[in-house]
């Protein structure tokens, strides 16, 4: 089994290649849907990929707050892509990268101290790193399937972003409606 990267290192790698897979989309390709999240283009994934490390800046860095449910994230995600509408990819994705360097950097700046996040929750900074990976991982394939292009995901980073995963699923359930559900789950990863 392999062994957890570092989550820094992660992130970055994963951006580095998130970025070199969509960097030199054409306009027709920006204007593919996405399989995996119809609602949204390829100009609109790529936008949401890249707002998501800003927005993970801006909470650290106290400019914005975590959301508490998961209608508050879709909302959070649409208010951010209206404000970003228009901004060109190459610019969006500079923004990325100078966003996960800062993301990174706050991080470090905690050492292990456990940070605030979604739904009230504390993560270490490795966690929060790892739920960003997951975020740069998941709509890379998304992305890479809507254009027809590889997009290889490390076991590793695969294993760290669904560790990280696993802790946001639980603050998200609904302990009300899910009164009695006594069922078990087992996740099996292909590729």
């Amino acid at each position: 089994m392999p062994t957890l990267p570092d989550s820094a290192t992660a992130l970055r790698d994963a951006t580095h290649r998130f970025i070199a897979m969509v960097q030199d989309v054409d306009e027709t390709q920006l204007s593919e849907m996405v399989p995996a999240t119809p609602e949204w283009t390829v100009r609109q994934a790529i936008a949401h990929v890249a707002l998501g490390a800003a927005y993970y800046a801006n909470c650290l860095a106290g400019r914005d707050q975590w959301v508490n449910s998961p209608t508050q994230t879709a909302e959070k995600n649409t208010a951010l892509l209206e404000i970003r509408r228009g901004v060109p990819v190459p610019t969006a994705l500079a923004d990325m990268a100078r966003a996960v360097d800062e993301v990174i950097d706050l991080l470090a700046a905690l050492g292990d101290e456990p940070v605030g996040f979604h739904a009230r929750q504390l993560l270490t900074p490795q966690g929060i790193q790892s739920m960003l990976v997951n975020e740069v991982l998941v709509h890379g394939h998304d992305i890479a399937q809507a254009l027809r292009r590889p997009w290889k995901i490390p076991d590793e980073e695969a294993m760290l972003a669904l560790q990280a995963m696993t802790a946001l699923c639980a603050a998200w359930l609904d302990p009300v409606k899910s009164a009695g559900h006594t069922a078990s789950y087992r996740i099996r990863l292909r590729g």
